[in-house]
């Protein structure tokens, strides 16, 4: 028995091709990564961390009041760095190389010369950035743990909910389009 033509391939499933060509991308690409998903974060946390950290738990207060007991500098500082981490990244992976591939390369109207739609090449895109977001949250909270800065491993709770778009897109995609529909009787509406 032959296998069915793409055209016919779920619809569900099509953004996992989409996904697979970006992991082919990054696989040429990764030594080039390294230093932005680890070394910039590990080097801010030394400069700010405990560069800036020695002088403000140097302090009258030695440390930072927080729920009725002192925090180091350190761990005052490491959230806001995992959050710049990874508002970073997402930044980075959903600007330039989308124009590229629009404008330059091309690679998204190749794509969608295929029976991919625009949906598929979308969440393609969102859940490779979203596996490079929890890759790089989870690579830093990994390196910086020895150091005795994490208070919770609660650190990592976001990266469960933001850093798998894909997973509920299609439920919020469904409640969103069914709640900004026009009304009937009005001009937008066709019915």
């Amino acid at each position: 028995m032959s296998t069915p033509p793409r055209a016919l391939e779920s619809t569900g499933r099509r953004w996992v091709g989409v996904a697979a060509y970006h992991l082919v991308v990054l696989r040429r690409v990764w030594r080039g990564m390294v230093f932005s998903r680890i070394g910039g974060p590990l080097l801010t946390l030394f400069a700010i961390g405990w560069g800036v950290g020695a002088l403000v738990d140097r302090g009258p207060s030695r440390g930072l009041p927080w729920q009725g007991q002192l925090l180091p500098y350190v761990v005052f500082v490491v959230p806001g760095i995992l959050a710049s981490q990874a508002m970073l990244t997402g930044f980075g992976e959903s600007s330039w190389p989308v124009l590229a591939g629009i404008k330059w390369a091309g690679t998204y109207l190749a794509m969608l010369a295929t029976p991919l739609r625009t949906r598929d090449i979308l969440r393609g895109h969102v859940a490779q950035v979203g596996w490079q977001l929890a890759a790089g949250a989870a690579l830093f909270v990994a390196l910086a743990a020895p150091f005795g800065v994490l208070r919770s491993w609660w650190v990592l709770g976001p990266c469960r909910s933001r850093c798998s778009p894909v997973s509920g897109s299609r439920s919020r995609w469904r409640r969103s389009r069914h709640t900004h529909r026009a009304k009937p009787g009005s001009p937008s509406c066709s019915g």
